[in-house]
């Protein structure tokens, strides 16, 4: 009886509660949350570049594009759940190839989602496009561009062109001022590696007066990682430092096709806890093996789950999920 009041106050509670606070429950007292407060839409695995930091040579599934009737089922139910806190509409691969992009995000707002958000390399975003998001209420958008000049962007971000990455930057940069909004803010993400790394500094320079801090916009840095089992820049023969990279106790990753993975590393769906086509995220997040996989993540125990034990998240401090 006790267990079950700490399970009902818990879900009162949690989505009111600071990160921190929230995980002494989780690792602490054991109890978790009935719904995610993040959830990742995959509106595509599609994308019209071949960065060298990331695998995509090696995805096996297929490639395709979230149906909108899918889309908003998820939304409905994510709509109707006040431990939502944010939906990302992004997964493994340019979600500005999906041409109801704008539409989607139009629904989810309009449905009551709090905050919108997804990362793009920037390459389709035409002046037509940045209006429309823009103006459909994008709460936040990523721009991935990792060079500050033609050769070395060029070298990364094989298949796109530098000079048009960043004018349409700039261009929806100047169109939100000019729609006097005040969002989305913008993130411009930079990821130091060796081919770009004397770059750092100008970059973040350049950056840093382009953007306006006002509307919530930063220039920042990511580590380079593995994609678990994409990737071998991070070692990952050594023990886990960390008890868990806390994932699993606040969002999932749901494919374009539906199915649900436990995260945005797992970009070959390994992991397959279900599909939102014939199941709620509630039931889902609530099934027997992702109860058990938060367990496991609970107690370190990651030579249970193949996935995890190879991931190099678990073996550095202080990051998150690459949204």
């Amino acid at each position: 009886m006790q267990k079950l009041n700490n399970h009902i106050v818990a879900n009162k509670i949690f989505p009111y509660l600071p990160t921190k606070i929230r995980n002494v429950f989780y690792y602490r007292f054991l109890w978790n949350a009935d719904f995610p407060e993040i959830v990742h839409i995959e509106n595509t695995n599609a994308c019209n570049a071949a960065c060298i930091m990331c695998p995509r040579e090696k995805m096996t599934r297929k490639i395709g594009l979230m149906d909108f009737g899918l889309f908003k089922k998820v939304i409905n139910e994510c709509s109707s759940r006040r431990e939502v806190k944010e939906v990302h509409v992004h997964g493994f691969g340019e979600p500005l190839l999906d041409k109801n992009i704008n539409d989607k995000i139009i629904f989810a707002k309009k449905a009551g989602i709090k905050k919108v958000y997804f990362v793009t390399n920037a390459s389709l975003l035409t002046e037509e496009i940045s209006t429309g998001l823009i103006k459909a209420d994008l709460d936040g958008i990523k721009f991935s561009m990792y060079g500050n000049s033609c050769a070395i962007y060029e070298a990364i971000h094989k298949g796109l062109d530098y000079e048009t990455v960043e004018q349409h930057i700039v261009a929806f940069l100047k169109i939100r001022k000019k729609l006097n909004k005040n969002k989305p803010f913008v993130k411009i993400q930079f990821v130091p590696q060796k081919e770009n790394i004397h770059e750092r500094e100008a970059f973040l320079k350049k950056w840093n007066l382009l953007i306006d801090k006002r509307c919530g916009d930063s220039v920042e840095e990511f580590s380079l990682h593995n994609w678990i089992y994409g990737r071998s820049y991070i070692n990952v023969n050594n023990t886990p430092i960390r008890k868990s990279c806390g994932l699993p106790f606040v969002s999932l990753q749901i494919l374009w096709d539906g199915m649900v993975t436990a995260c945005c590393y797992d970009y070959d769906g390994k992991i397959d806890f279900g599909n939102v086509n014939s199941h709620t995220i509630f039931q889902i997040w609530n099934s027997k093996p992702y109860v058990r996989f938060r367990c496991m993540h609970r107690m370190a125990e990651f030579q249970k789950i193949d996935i995890c034990n190879l991931c190099d998240q678990l073996r550095q401090e202080n990051v998150v999920c690459n949204k």
